[in-house]
């Protein structure tokens, strides 16, 4: 019986995978799964090219001046009007005294009621203040600045004669935007609040590297603003989602006057062919369309100081990291700044791993301090994440009464536009919304024409099935 109850299994799924190939209606072999993928890369494809194009023209220094304003103008109009910059009420809310160096524990407000915690690794012993400042946001790290890489980064700045500031994003470390009620996560992940952020700021004309970039620039004027920081000698450096930090501050902040993003930056063209888009943050809206790639993150602040770390093995594409550099090193070299360009490749993978930290902390020390020697780092304790917990209960939710949170800035923002709808209700029934609608979704003005191929019949019992792709 056994046997008998196999065999009609077989058949059945035999007979019903028959019945499904029949009713396929685009060949396999042409991959319908990845057609719309491809169909987008295809336009991506025609607007890089466009871009190449443009980028080759690009022979004297008023050209790249002019494109320098118009891309940094698109790429603050994608990402949205900041606020004001209002009082930072920054506080110290401990100390820690380390061997070579002190850590501060920093909270300030980069919106009113919106909390970001941080650490500040000042020089002890040595080295004179002001020291040089240089802004560390780091990576999609569960625990935030507490993780070990952007500890031993802090550390290896702090020792080496630099003030380092350290600080949380959103969505990590001791900035979990939603809570349980049991003040646990509520969403899983070092990631899945900037995509949740991310979904509900585009609804309302923002997006997730709104925030991110905010909270850095408020980061920068706390660092700016220490008595023991030297505000003319700034820099930044992160490493993947923080080299995606970088490399936006440093293309916006004027005040950074060295840079060395980390495993992050490559070409969009090899992104979208490898890996494909990333983290909500790290796709700025729009940017393909109005032509800005990773290598304009370079460009944007030439002729200032930038150093790409990169790895031959990171899935952040190696080729296309070096297509970025060399673009940037031919308009550093027009504006007569092709030494302030640089790469450093170590064979290695995704990480900010001792190479690279110490081949940007040795650019901060050229730059910022004026000393072109090559310092190595050694060994050091790592703190744990409850020696690097700022607040008491370790989540600004839990410690700040009256908290406010990116989703509460969304919903803000969908509650003003409410109200100038109401204020102004215009058409919103007929033709000119339909226009709208039309326009938000990029359809075409004119549909093209219906083109029918690949007509074939099925035959059934009783009745036919007509097949054909349009």
């Amino acid at each position: 019986r056994v046997s008998v109850v196999a065999v009609v299994v077989v058949l059945w799924a035999g007979l019903l995978a028959q019945a499904q190939d029949d009713l396929q209606v685009i060949p396999a072999d042409k991959q319908p799964g990845t057609m719309l993928n491809r169909h987008l890369q295809q336009q991506a494809k025609e607007l890089l090219e466009s871009r190449r194009k443009t980028i080759a023209d690009l022979n004297k220094p008023e050209d790249v001046i002019h494109r320098q304003r118009a891309i940094r103008g698109k790429f603050l109009e994608s990402l949205g009007a900041f606020p004001d910059r209002t009082p930072l009420n920054a506080q110290v809310l401990g100390t820690d005294s380390r061997d070579g160096y002190t850590v501060e524990k920093v909270a300030f407000e980069s919106r009113p009621g919106h909390h970001v915690t941080a650490a500040l690794y000042l020089p002890a012993g040595g080295s004179t203040p002001p020291y040089p400042g240089v802004l560390v946001p780091c990576g999609h790290s569960i625990n935030g600045k507490a993780a070990e890489p952007y500890q031993r980064i802090s550390i290896l700045l702090a020792k080496n004669g630099l003030a380092a500031l350290c600080y949380d994003p959103f969505g990590q470390g001791e900035r979990m935007q939603q809570l349980t009620s049991e003040g646990k996560p509520a969403l899983p992940g070092s990631t899945t609040e900037h995509t949740m952020v991310g979904v509900g700021a585009l609804l309302v004309g923002r997006q997730a590297a709104h925030y991110r970039i905010w909270d850095g620039l408020r980061a920068m004027d706390y660092l700016a603003s220490r008595p023991d920081v030297d505000p003319k000698r700034l820099g930044c450096t992160g490493n993947s989602g923080g080299g995606t930090m970088t490399a936006y501050l440093m293309a916006l902040d004027e005040r950074i006057a060295a840079a060395a993003p980390s495993c992050y930056i490559t070409s969009l063209e090899r992104l979208f062919a490898t890996i494909g888009p990333q983290d909500a943050e790290q796709n700025i809206t729009g940017q393909v369309a109005f032509g800005m790639d990773h290598a304009d993150y370079l460009t944007l602040r030439a002729p200032r100081p930038t150093l790409m770390c990169v790895g031959t093995r990171d899935y952040f594409d190696i080729d296309g990291a070096w297509a970025s550099f060399r673009e940037a090193k031919r308009l550093y070299g027009v504006l007569g700044h092709g030494e302030r360009v640089e790469i450093f490749e170590y064979n290695d993978t995704h990480g900010f791993s001792q190479p690279r930290r110490e081949a940007a902390m040795r650019w901060m020390r050229r730059w910022l301090l004026e000393k072109d020697d090559a310092p190595a780092e050694t060994e050091f304790p790592i703190a744990t994440d409850a020696q690097r917990q700022v607040t008491k209960t370790g989540q600004v939710l839990l410690e700040f009464p009256g908290e406010r949170t990116a989703f509460d800035f969304n919903a803000d923002e969908a509650r003003r536009l409410e109200k100038a709808r109401a204020a102004s209700p215009g058409d919103r029934t007929g033709e000119r919304l339909r226009e709208e609608v039309g326009r938000r979704l990029a359809l075409p003005a004119n549909a093209p024409v219906v083109v029918v191929s690949g007509k074939t019949l099925v035959k059934r019992d009783g009745y036919t099935i007509d097949k054909w792709m349009l």
